[in-house]
């Protein structure tokens, strides 16, 4: 597994940062709190890592998985991206937070999964968050909806409906994990 450390310093990891400028920046969206398999997030950083790509979501793939790792990912980009400590688990200020944070490593990621297995408020809006870079002055993001076939007679004729307003944004069904592994090589192949 690759790890970006992310610095305070904006001179300290300078030709790193131009490096990884060249790979597929790879944000994950999937709901923490509604029980969607956390193993699948994880096989998609894992499987777009072994691609070259940099998963810039890691808090969210270890959400369910390791806490302290999370929390570390947490801090990073907080620092990275804000300058700040990451606030207090659960405080209104921890709920800001994870708001700014995730809409800005959207605004950077040039390729995003979306997992709509499970029907979640935060997943909707941050696939509207990606869905609408243009408006902000930003490039459109490739953006991929995963469902897993048994559950698509359930998914939001508003999210169907952006596949088709939106031609950055296509849907696919999988059945199984080696399913996924195919859509991520294809998606950012």
């Amino acid at each position: 597994m690759r790890i970006l450390v992310a610095s305070t310093n904006p001179n300290k990891f300078e030709g790193t940062r131009r490096a990884f400028a060249e790979f597929p920046k790879v944000f994950i969206s999937t709901s923490i709190t509604t029980g969607v398999n956390k193993d699948l997030p994880m096989l998609i950083s894992e499987e777009s890592e072994r691609l070259g790509a940099l998963v810039i979501s890691k808090h969210v793939v270890f959400a369910g998985y390791n806490q302290e790792l999370r929390e570390k990912y947490m801090q990073e980009a907080s620092q990275h991206y804000f300058g700040v400590d990451v606030p207090e688990f659960n405080s209104p200020e921890f709920e800001l937070f994870v708001y700014r944070i995730n809409t800005t490593l959207i605004d950077e990621a040039t390729h995003i999964f979306v997992i709509l297995d499970k029907t979640s408020f935060g997943v909707a809006m941050e696939l509207e968050h990606a869905l609408t870079r243009p408006a902000r002055g930003l490039p459109e993001a490739k953006i991929l909806g995963l469902i897993h076939k048994d559950a698509l007679p359930k998914l939001s004729k508003m999210v169907t409906g952006a596949a088709r307003k939106y031609k950055n944004f296509v849907i696919r069904t999988y059945v199984d994990m080696d399913d996924i592994k195919k859509l991520v090589k294809e998606f950012l192949g």
